[in-house]
Formats: C-alpha cells, sequence, structure tokens
C-alpha cells in the first residue's frame, strides 16, 4: 500500500494509525473473510514530503521564461503530487526546489503517460533561458 501525506501531517503516526483501523475493521466484520485474517504491516520506506514557496526571485525568471519558449502563459502550481526525494533538497541541503515544466497532462507513470515533442524542445530551451537568466538573480 502506498499513500501520500502533505507537508502538515505527523507521517511518523500513519502507520500506528493506518493499523488501528484496519485491526478495527478486521474484527468488526461479521460473516467476512477478513473476520478471520492476521493482519500484518510491515514499513518499507518513506519520502518526506517537500515543498519550495512560489513566491521565490527565480520564479518569476522561469515563469517568464516558459512563456517565451512555450508560446503559452505558464500556470505556477506550489503543490503538486509526486513522490520524488525532493525533501533531500529543501530539508537536508535548505534549498529550494523546481519540479520540471510539462504538459499539463502528462500523466506521469501511469498507463497513460506521455509527452508531447515539441513541449520536450521548448522545455529544453526553457532552461537555457534559465541558466542564462540565473546571474541577474540574488538568492
Amino acid at each position: 500500500m502506498d499513500f501520500r501525506s502533505v507537508i502538515e501531517a505527523n507521517r511518523e503516526s500513519y502507520m500506528d494509525e493506518l493499523f488501528e483501523v484496519l485491526r478495527q475493521k478486521s474484527i468488526s466484520a461479521q460473516n467476512d473473510i477478513r473476520e478471520c485474517a492476521e493482519l500484518m504491516m510491515e514499513k518499507l520506506g518513506q519520502m518526506s514530503p517537500s515543498r519550495s514557496s512560489a513566491d521565490l526571485p527565480f520564479i518569476e525568471p522561469i515563469r517568464k521564461a516558459a512563456e517565451a519558449s512555450f508560446h503559452k502563459e505558464a500556470f505556477i502550481q506550489p503543490s503538486m503530487g509526486g513522490s520524488l526525494p525532493d525533501a533531500v533538497w529543501t530539508k537536508v541541503l535548505g534549498t529550494p526546489s523546481v519540479v520540471p515544466y510539462a504538459n499539463v497532462d502528462e500523466a506521469n507513470h501511469s498507463p497513460n503517460e506521455n509527452l508531447v515533442v515539441e513541449h520536450f524542445y521548448s522545455g529544453i530551451e526553457t532552461t537555457c533561458r534559465v541558466i542564462a537568466e540565473m546571474k541577474h538573480i540574488t538568492l
């Protein structure tokens, strides 16, 4: 089982809380196979949630670079679902992180994951523009 947490959540209590809910459901189930089932859970790992502010000084140059490369208005979304060790950047190294830009319907890691080829090249152009602008930004 895999589930996502949010920044404000107490991830350490998730496992105990989930186990207790499942244990209660298995005990209270009437005439159900769960009634006889032994419940066992093992935590295999975890990634901490992470978020960088959309107000950081480099967000505006990234937005402008994306709009110049994609010829469309950029949409800044400060939080989005995903599994990546982003907290290594934001919490361990103490540096902000920006998750990559892509088409809005890319559906990462799903059966219909996609990336428009022109967007791939526009992403490369955006990265070049961002690198060129970063020398003007004071963090």
